[in-house]
């Protein structure tokens, strides 16, 4: 007669076998939960925390661009869309590496400089110029003082060739107001964008 112990060891390890059998498929080399291809899907994506992830992009249309060298990199500056949203205003723009050196560029503080904000590493220091009006708009603040924009820049490093999207928004100017300045710190400005 065998010991219970090795009865109950024996029937733990059947129990357990039978349990991960239930709970997962194989996909990919990876255990996922059975009946959730959602979560599945989910599994296999890289996260990337709410932070920015440069890469290769679809061309977007430019509004306004500009070829700079910053810190010994190569970069092309691009403003894709100003577009008015009710009482708001959002900023969309991209920054391209274009030179071929290998070592790679943190973005970090380099288009952050607001006051304002808490952090920045972000593109807290981007401003919009309305000359109508004579008023500088700053990036819009959340109740904790964060700005309401790209963040997380200490982390966003580019290679040759990458891309990285940015948006930020910002209070809306008046209706009379057709085209704007953006402002982008390291860059300049780029005078009457238009504001769809």
């Amino acid at each position: 007669m065998r010991p219970p112990w090795k009865f109950t060891r024996i029937a733990l390890l059947i129990a357990a076998t039978a349990l991960a059998a239930a709970c997962s498929q194989e996909s990919d080399g990876a255990a996922v939960p059975a009946g959730n291809d959602e979560r599945a899907a989910m599994a296999t994506e890289t996260a990337s925390g709410g932070r920015p992830e440069p890469g290769p992009a679809a061309p977007r249309p430019e509004l306004a661009s500009q070829d700079v060298t910053l810190e010994g990199v190569d970069l092309h500056v691009a403003v894709h869309e100003l577009a008015r949203r009710g009482r708001l205003a959002e900023l969309t723009f991209s920054v391209t590496r274009t030179d071929d050196k290998k070592e790679n560029w943190q973005v970090g503080q380099t288009f952050g400089g607001s006051t304002q904000s808490k952090s920045s590493l972000s593109v807290s220091g981007v401003e919009l110029l309305d000359t109508v009006n004579g008023k500088l708009h700053t990036v819009a603040l959340d109740q904790e003082d964060n700005c309401v924009c790209t963040a997380g820049t200490e982390s966003v490093f580019l290679d040759a060739g990458d891309v990285i999207l940015f948006s930020a928004t910002y209070a809306a100017p008046p209706e009379n107001v057709p085209v704007m300045g953006v402002r982008i710190p390291k860059v300049g400005t780029f005078n009457d964008v238009p504001l769809s």
